[in-house]
């Protein structure tokens, strides 16, 4: 199965929970993550908890979401982060669960 494929649904997930259209994108090197841009301007990149995304389903060891300020030139910005939060499951229930937390830390800084 490919990357992309498996990603789908997480995407389709994510769009149905928050309204934010997702891509898999490559963040240089190789390195695949999930982008999308919120309302405000802020992107939104998802990747494994531990690095990139991982290409076998089976290796996935979660979820991490950073939330980046619209000033970001390139994807992952660690000076234009706002929030990041992660966890160690690699269901999708995690990814929206992670996904929430780093809104609301987003919103409080």
């Amino acid at each position: 199965m490919s990357r992309a494929y498996d990603y789908l649904f997480a995407i389709h997930v994510l769009k149905n929970e928050f309204g934010v259209d997702f891509a898999l994108v490559n963040t240089g090197g190789g390195c695949m993550a999930l982008e999308g841009v919120l309302e405000t301007g802020h992107s939104v990149l998802v990747t494994d908890y531990a690095n990139d995304l991982a290409d076998d389903p089976e290796m996935r060891e979660g979820w991490q979401v950073g939330i980046y300020t619209r000033e970001s030139d390139y994807p992952g910005d660690a000076d234009a982060c706002v929030a990041v939060v992660g966890a160690e499951d690699p269901s999708v229930e995690a990814l929206v669960d992670c996904f929430t937390q780093a809104l609301r830390e987003a919103v409080s800084s």
